[in-house]
């Protein structure tokens, strides 16, 4: 599942009950033994195939097969239910040990009563606070830190999720807790096997005032929409269109002087990404068709234009709520903002710090990209590639590092490739007119465990600019796997997603490459100073920025 707040999983499981798998005609029925054992072995023909490296992260090939073999001779001869299977498989492709190779199916609950704790959270720090209660009585408990559940301490929870679910850091097992695994009881009671009478919860709660409570609440409890009514902020930030992205000038705290704010939600509605879709064979547009649809070149542009004419000083960048899609709004961003050399010496960091970008061509891949063939990747290739192989063009380019005639880096023709896809794009980077045309003094990211993908390629590439980065660390790690492919088993129907591609951003550095450090973390105490706001990350970073201006940071 891929959403990017726990409010919206909540709300989305309750409107559209047909997310759930709670409507199948007779799910009780076990499905056979033979069916269930050649879905698996289709299940791991994919991760082998597809994935760039499926075997490392759960301790090499061997142990790979281990557990397959483990998993086959744990299907009983009598079948199993769905819920039962999707248990079993769970763990499998946990040990993947990635986030984008996961499983979509839910298991069989009733989403108006999930069961579980009756709570909403957020993630702050390496810790989770009540932002809504299921329950009226429960508003007072607004803000308090989860400590356990059952007993058992949130830090062992968080050992435990890794098992279940693939996680890069601590930071991706919290935004999970967030939307899913804690509210709902089959996913709790996973989690949770101490859980034993599931008509009741027992939990501590921290309250702001620092003691310790010990709750205990009887289940289940029904919702509504009107239950889950987010925390209102007491200030008001513009919202992105369909196209996900926004440039403007606020004020929203009435301090007398606007900012220039860019805010990012997600990077699939821009036209430069439906471009590159329709270049692949992924999706089907017109010229007219694409020329409806908000472009990043042209809003960025006339964003540097803007700030520039009025000699902004600071530019907030508001990737909170940014769960990826297509990572070249990054690429645009850093063109107007920084410049082509700056955009080409920043792309080749990870290649040059041992790590990079690869993809694997897979069967599946194929499927996915009809307009990608072996013949038009090999072309003016001196060694050919296979199906299966995996791409390291981009590496040895990056390693290469050829420059022009005035001494400058080129960019690299892997990287070009992918931009020509872009074409409102690649027609301004050809000109260069606007390279580096304007960069405030102050560039401020703000930032949640829910940027992530796409999104986190963007907060990384500022970063490597000397972006300031505040808020919390995302929950994917810089060195890992993207670039997903979507496969479904073909007897019982279940699907998920697998990567397709590597990218290592710190390959001397893997600490770095677990969790992208953020400069300005958002403390409990200031967000517990900013009374629990939603929009606390905001406030933080015009604090920041007054600190910033005045030489106080």
């Amino acid at each position: 599942m891929r959403t990017l707040e726990a409010v919206l999983v909540l709300t989305l499981f309750i409107t559209n009950p047909s997310l759930a798998r709670g409507d199948d005609s007779n799910p009780n029925n076990n499905t056979r033994r033979d069916i269930l054992i050649e879905d698996v072995r289709q299940l791991a023909d994919i991760l082998e195939d597809s994935h760039p490296d499926p075997y490392t992260h759960g301790g090499g090939r061997i142990a790979f097969h281990l557990r397959l073999h483990q998993l086959l001779n744990s299907i009983p001869e009598h079948g199993m239910t769905i819920d039962e299977f999707i248990t079993l498989l769970r763990p499998f492709i946990a040990a993947v040990g990635d986030q984008h190779t996961s499983i979509y199916t839910a298991y069989d609950v009733t989403p108006h009563i999930p069961g579980g704790l009756p709570y909403v959270f957020r993630v702050v720090e390496r810790s989770l606070y009540v932002y809504i209660p299921f329950l009226r009585r429960d508003q007072e408990q607004f803000g308090s830190l989860l400590v356990s559940v059952e007993g058992v301490p949130v830090n062992t929870l968080i050992a435990r999720f890794a098992a279940l679910e693939g996680v890069e850091n601590e930071y991706f097992a919290l935004r999970r807790f967030c939307e899913t695994t804690l509210q709902f009881q089959s996913y709790l009671k996973e989690l949770l096997p101490e859980w034993e009478d599931t008509g009741k919860v027992t939990f501590e709660l921290r309250r702001p005032t620092g003691e310790i409570e010990q709750v205990t609440r009887k289940l289940p409890i029904a919702l509504t929409a009107h239950t889950l009514r987010p925390p209102k902020s007491s200030m008001t930030l513009p919202t992105p269109g369909p196209s996900g992205f926004l440039c403007d000038f606020i004020d929203p705290t009435n301090r007398g002087e606007e900012t220039a704010y860019l805010r990012v939600d997600h990077m699939q509605g821009y036209r430069e990404a439906y471009e590159m879709s329709v270049a692949v064979g992924r999706a089907s547009y017109s010229t007219e068709q694409l020329a409806t649809f908000s472009s990043a070149t042209e809003e960025f542009r006339k964003f540097v234009q803007a700030m520039k004419q009025r000699n902004t000083q600071t530019v907030l960048i508001d990737l909170r709520k940014n769960g990826g899609g297509n990572a070249t709004m990054s690429y645009i961003l850093l063109y107007f903002l920084y410049g082509k050399e700056m955009l080409t010496s920043i792309a080749r960091q990870g290649s040059t710090s041992g790590g990079g970008h690869g993809v694997r061509y897979s069967s599946l891949y194929f499927d996915e990209h009809p307009k990608i063939t072996l013949d038009s990747i090999n072309r003016e290739r001196t060694i050919p590639l296979r199906v299966g192989d995996i791409d390291f063009a981009r590496i040895f380019s990056d390693l290469e590092g050829r420059r022009d005639t005035n001494g400058q880096l080129r960019e690299n023709p892997e990287r070009l490739k992918m931009f020509k896809r872009a074409v409102t794009f690649y027609q301004e980077y050809q000109s260069g007119s606007y390279s580096g045309h304007y960069c405030p003094k102050n560039v401020l990211v703000l930032m949640t465990p829910w940027t992530s993908s796409s999104g986190l390629d963007m907060a990384l590439a500022l970063y490597r600019c000397g972006a300031i980065l505040v808020g919390t660390p995302s929950a994917q790690a810089p060195n890992s796997t993207g670039e997903l492919l979507e496969w479904e088993l073909k007897n019982t129907g279940i699907n998920g997603e697998v990567a397709s591609a590597f990218d290592i951003a710190f390959g001397n550095d893997p600490e770095k490459g677990r969790v992208l450090p953020v400069h300005y973390p958002l403390s409990y105490e200031k967000l517990k100073y900013y009374k629990f706001d939603p929009n606390a990350e905001v406030y933080y970073a015009f604090e920041i920025s007054d600190d910033l201006e005045r030489g106080d940071r």
